[in-house]
């Protein structure tokens, strides 16, 4: 008898000399990570190269395709981006249950990083809440690290300071526990601007010094240094040393150099600007504020572009330039609501009444500190419903969850099924391979396997229609609408008719009927809507009580009337409740056909939302039960169009913007706006 030592001993080499091989990527994917932002060209070829050296299903394969989805998200390339949800597949689909979690978090966080960078935080934040945090408890801590920094970074910049505040604190105590000086530097900087944004300097100041302490660990990382000082010139800023801050933006400015980072540099010049106004150097502030604008319109970077406008306005106004300056302080507060960044609105606002104040314009500050406390209020408001829909979603993600996991688990038993059936058949084969009663038994096992086969279709084809249906209501969810707009795109723009409907005073209808009840009016109104559109258009479950419709037609006249039956379906008799009782509901709406009419701007399928989104909250924003309809356009680009949506009054006295009011049922008759 042969000894099978050698052949043993044979593969245990192989296996030590792969996983030794393995760990030999870990510190060229870690300077991947670290790579300057001026050389992110050049990350898509050396992760090309990188994963020829890695095995298919380890973690350093995972590792570089999350580098490479994080690539595409910040340059904002979606279908690239797109293309990699199939490379994630095998984790994503894996039986191993931290494989798929860890799978679908790095997916999420992707796609949250994609919408942030095109400037869409409501979907960043809708994206994110799919992922829940209490599961993540046993993936290793580098991914617990980026999705609590994440998190907190679209909480911040919609207004959930105080909730981002605590993630911070977490995600720094994680970066220790990494023990990796990079890490806690980025974390450190990044708790020390939430600590400044909730009015605790003192903690503000000694959380840069120590991001700052750790960045000089790493005196070649140039983007890392640049980063750390100019957090420390932030939160000086907002001290009394304004030569500090100064001091500390020109250091994070000659690092931005020699990152060759032109994006940071045009944010440090905006920072810079702001020191200047703040020491009342209005003149060098306008200067620089001046030569910071191109360089942020050139780049695209619309929140730098929102700064560099909104630094010239506030120093136009000191210089008695008041009319002028208000007008590019406006502008800038349009962009950031446009993006949805409610914090910098809200502090936008404010600034500017203490600037018209100083200036002598006591009714123009009144209207912007009554627009600061408005949003200020709403915020407040607006956190309390937050922790509603996410209890909601939750017990929603809860369900879908379940089902996923049932059909799942159903694949995974056929699958073995099959594999054991073509191994009975194999051995079936040898022994009778000849006489008809081979011949029999063989035809009804492939019968058999045929039958297992279409099973196996149906439960997949099951599974990918459950993962893009809404379980509430039945209908589309976010996914299905991202695929099904495609077919509505064309050379880069919808062509399509989009609505966005509001449920009036869902909140008190939650408050008053429980969470049964405002589940039973959710699910009458994806009926009445679904029944108020052809088969043929796509009514989605865009978000907590949000139902966005698709329909391919453009007409004016039959998109007005399309509208005016989704308001008449809404409210045609009251709702059914639980425990035999009844409410009758109206809603608020916003549609659009595009290209826009007049100026035939075609925007992408996000854009498009925001203009309608925008008309939904004009509806809201009216007195609620009635329809905002964008007929005509007259801007020459999209950023034009939703400049004019921002500031409708003097936009409509121009004619440039011409509006349908449509009332809903019990309402007045309305006329074109």
């Amino acid at each position: 008898m042969r000894s099978l030592r050698p052949l043993a001993a044979l593969c245990l080499a192989l296996l030590v000399h792969g996983v030794q091989g393995q760990e030999a990527l870990r510190p060229e994917i870690t300077a991947l990570e670290r790579m300057p932002s001026s050389a992110g060209a050049q990350l898509p070829g050396l992760v090309a190269k990188l994963r020829g050296r890695a095995l298919p299903r380890s973690e350093e394969q995972f590792d570089l395709i999350f580098l490479l989805a994080g690539h595409y998200a910040g340059n904002k390339q979606r279908a690239e981006l797109e293309a990699l949800d199939r490379d994630f597949g095998p984790w994503r689909q894996s039986s191993d249950a931290a494989q798929r979690l860890q799978g679908e978090l790095a997916s999420a966080i992707s796609w949250t990083r994609f919408h942030m960078a095109s400037g869409h935080l409501q979907l960043a934040q809708q994206e994110l809440q799919s992922v829940k945090p209490e599961l993540l408890t046993d993936l290793p801590l580098k991914w617990r690290y980026r999705e609590r920094g994440l998190r907190a970074s679209v909480l911040e910049q919609t207004g959930n300071i105080d909730e981002a505040l605590l993630l911070r604190l977490e995600t720094a105590r994680l970066a220790e526990q990494l023990n990796q000086a990079w890490r806690q530097s980025y974390a450190l900087s990044s708790l020390a601007l939430t600590y400044l944004r909730a009015g605790q300097l003192d903690k503000a100041r000694e959380a840069a010094d120590e991001g700052l302490r750790m960045a000089q660990r790493e005196p070649e990382d140039h983007d890392l240094l640049g980063n750390a000082f100019n957090i420390k010139g932030m939160i000086a800023s907002e001290g009394s040393d304004q030569a500090e801050a100064r001091l500390a933006y020109e250091q994070a400015l000659v690092y931005a150099r020699k990152a060759s980072d032109r994006g940071t540099q045009s944010v440090l010049m905006g920072n810079l600007a702001d020191s200047y106004l703040r020491g009342g150097e209005y003149a060098r502030a306008l200067s620089i504020s001046e030569e910071a604008l191109p360089l942020a319109i050139e780049l695209k970077d619309a929140g730098s572009q929102a700064l560099a406008l909104h630094n010239m306005g506030v120093a136009k106004i000191a210089l008695k330039r008041v009319a002028e300056g208000k007008a590019d302080v406006l502008k800038a507060i349009t962009m950031e609501r446009q993006q949805g960044a409610t914090t910098s609105v809200s502090e936008g606002w404010n600034e500017l009444g203490r600037y018209l104040e100083q200036a002598g314009d006591f009714a123009g500050a009144f209207e912007a500190f009554e627009e600061h406390r408005r949003i200020a209020d709403t915020l407040s408001r607006a956190d309390q419903r937050k922790r509603v829909l996410e209890a909601q979603e939750q017990f929603d993600a809860d369900r879908r969850q379940r089902e996923t996991q049932l059909l799942s688990q159903e694949t995974v038993l056929q699958s073995g099924q099959i594999k054991a059936r073509n191994l009975q058949l194999t051995q079936w084969a040898l022994l009778l391979a000849s006489g008809l009663a081979a011949v029999v038994l063989l035809v009804m096992i492939f019968r058999r396997m045929r039958h297992t086969n279409v099973e196996l279709a149906r439960s997949n084809a099951e599974l990918a229609v459950r993962s893009e249906r809404d379980p509430l209501t039945g209908l589309s969810n976010r996914r299905h609408f991202q695929r099904e707009v495609k077919r509505h795109l064309q050379e880069g723009g919808l062509q399509a008719t989009l609505f966005l409907l509001d449920i009036d005073h869902f909140k008190r209808l939650n408050d008053e009927y429980g969470h049964a009840g405002g589940d039973a009016v959710l699910v009458a109104v994806a009926q009445r809507l679904r029944a108020a559109v052809r088969e043929q258009d796509l009514v989605v479950r865009w978000g907590g009580e949000e139902f966005l419709m698709l329909v391919s037609t453009r007409e004016p006249a039959l998109t007005q009337a399309l509208a005016l039956r989704m308001l008449r379906e809404l409210s045609c008799e009251p709702i059914a409740l639980p425990q035999d009782q009844s409410v009758r509901i109206s809603g608020s709406l916003g549609f659009a056909s595009f290209p826009l009419p007049g100026g035939n701007v075609a925007p992408d399928w996000e854009r498009a939302v925001d203009i309608v989104d925008t008309l939904m909250y004009q509806a809201k924003g009216h007195g609620r039960n009635q329809a905002w309809g964008l007929m005509r356009a007259n801007g020459t680009d999209l950023d034009a169009v939703l400049a004019q949506l921002g500031e409708l009054g003097p936009a409509r006295e121009r004619g440039d913007l011409q509006l349908q009011v449509l009332p809903g049922p019990g309402l007045q008759e309305g006329a074109a706006a």
